[in-house]
């Protein structure tokens, strides 16, 4: 198989980011309601195709909010960060965008989840 398809659905998440040959990118999900709230409208799943050790990362906020900065700047660094490493191993790839992202002391809790799709 050279590609693989994941459904990603969200309630207000941050963007899950992919990560490949292409250098990284930002996966636009479109919104559900947030988690816990009845009646909420169904979640529309978005439909992402990755190729063989393409990776797919979520993570909380505490990886890219700063005070004092927009939420976008964070990303572009996320994206930047990244990109840069996407050829490393999974573990060295998700403990570079946490050193480089947050430095010695982080300011807030950070979780990453990061799949990678062998073959």
């Amino acid at each position: 198989m050279s590609t693989h398809e994941v459904a990603l659905a969200s309630a207000g998440h941050l963007p899950p980011l992919v990560c490949g040959g292409d250098g990284a990118s930002l996966v636009q999900a479109k919104p559900g309601s947030p988690i816990g709230i009845s009646g909420g409208a169904a979640f529309e799943p978005t439909l992402l195709t990755t190729a063989v050790r393409g990776t797919l990362i979520a993570y909380t906020d505490g990886l890219v909010e700063r005070r004092g900065e927009t939420l976008d700047t964070g990303l572009k660094r996320l994206l930047q960060t990244a990109t840069d490493r996407c050829g490393t191993s999974l573990d060295d790839l998700l403990t570079s965008l946490v050193s480089e992202l947050t430095g010695d002391s982080p300011t807030d809790d950070i979780a990453l989840i990061g799949l990678r799709w062998l073959n």
